[in-house]
């Protein structure tokens, strides 16, 4: 049974292999027919289908020459000739002479304006203080030309002398004496300086005579703290600088500088001692 079956499916293989290779050989043969038709040269158009002109039936032949000569003759163009552009002589260019640059009128530039010179501000002439006995008390408030607080400083009333150039730059203060002292007075201000490092330069005149310029030799305030740091400093002179009647006393800053700022000098009171005999108690 077994070798029945295998030569039954050997015979159909066969039968296949036949159809398979039948139909290979068709669509091989059909492709190379079509190719060998591709491959033909063109035949060219035979003159039997379409004959010249001349011996088509019914056509007569054209005449070329009695066809040029029906046509109207056209005129022949003139040509008008042009002058041609001769070069004439240059024009002479005329001669102007270089003008003169124009020179802008020099403007003077205005007169610097003068500057003003700071002048120290007037000083109120104070009330006069008149001495009793050889010594005599110079509270701040008889002190004009500076600058007085209502609350004070540091516990005190005092009375400022702010930078040169400000409207609070000298105080003043008058004393009216009997006799003439003799020997040595002595000033002794009881007063402090501003809080900066640098010494306030200041200036002590009695009767517009110097006696002392410097820096000032009480302590530097204390700020931030209102304490303040009052101390005594005592500039002895000639009595012979006083004189019976009005006598002025005058302390400026000499320093540069703005209202309410350091440099300035604080005063609280001063005491101008002397003695007719000669001796002089602070």
């Amino acid at each position: 049974m077994e070798r029945s079956n295998t030569s039954r499916f050997q015979m159909w293989l066969i039968l296949f292999l036949l159809a398979l290779a039948l139909v290979l050989s068709l669509v091989i043969i059909g492709l190379l027919r079509e190719r060998s038709a591709s491959r033909q040269p063109e035949q060219p158009i035979s003159e039997d289908i379409f004959p010249p002109a001349s011996t088509r039936t019914g056509v007569p032949p054209i005449d070329e020459t009695a066809q040029a000569a029906a046509l109207p003759a056209l005129p022949t163009p003139t040509f008008v000739p042009v002058a041609a552009n001769v070069p004439g002589p240059e024009p002479t260019a005329a001669i102007v002479a270089p003008q003169q640059p124009q020179v802008a009128p020099t403007v003077a530039p205005p007169a610097p304006s003068p500057v003003p010179t700071l002048a120290p501000s007037p000083v109120p002439t104070p009330a006069p203080v008149t001495a009793t006995g050889t010594r005599v008390r110079l509270d701040d408030d008889v002190w004009q030309g500076g600058y007085r607080s209502a609350r004070g400083y540091g516990g005190r009333s005092a009375t400022w002398i702010y930078g040169a150039g400000t409207a609070y730059n000298t105080m003043q203060a008058a004393v009216v004496l009997d006799t003439q002292p003799r020997e040595t007075a002595v000033l002794t201000i009881e007063g402090m300086d501003s809080e900066d490092r640098p010494k306030t330069t200041i200036q002590i005149t009695v009767n517009n005579t110097q006696i002392y310029r410097g820096p000032n030799p009480l302590p530097n305030d204390d700020l931030p703290l209102e304490s303040g740091t009052w101390s005594q400093a005592s500039f002895p002179f000639d009595a012979a600088l006083l004189q019976p009647g009005t006598n002025t006393i005058q302390i400026s800053n000499l320093r540069p500088g703005e209202f309410s700022l350091p440099p300035f000098f604080m005063l609280d009171y001063a005491v101008l001692s002397f003695d007719p005999a000669g001796s002089a108690a602070p």
